[in-house]
């Protein structure tokens, strides 16, 4: 496993796309976005998580970086914030727990 990764963004890439590639790198963690901001330790609702279809340049800001980059030294509220700051979107880390997905609220730091 390689845990560390950068992570190539385009305006036509999928929030699908950034979401295996995460996945591939951190198989026990996976990544979903969502349409509105939370704060560290904050959990997001299903309701509002978005479409993994839809592309970065129909969700976010017009102006960002070309890549996140991402070790297994980063804790979570750093990728999720950024995410936040580098292209407008709110994203939520969760960690597998049998069959379950959890939401990473109270392991953020």
């Amino acid at each position: 496993m390689i845990y560390k990764m950068e992570i190539q963004i385009n305006k036509t890439k999928k929030l699908k796309s950034i979401q295996e590639e995460f996945q591939s790198c951190f198989p026990y963690l996976k990544i979903e976005f969502c349409n509105n901001a939370h704060s560290s330790g904050e959990s997001s609702l299903k309701k509002n998580t978005l479409d993994c279809n839809l592309t970065i340049g129909a969700v976010q800001k017009d102006e960002f970086l070309d890549a996140i980059k991402i070790d297994k030294l980063t804790n979570i509220s750093v990728i999720e914030n950024a995410f936040a700051k580098n292209l407008d979107l709110s994203a939520h880390v969760f960690l597998e727990s049998g069959n379950f997905w959890l939401q990473t609220t109270a392991t953020d730091n």
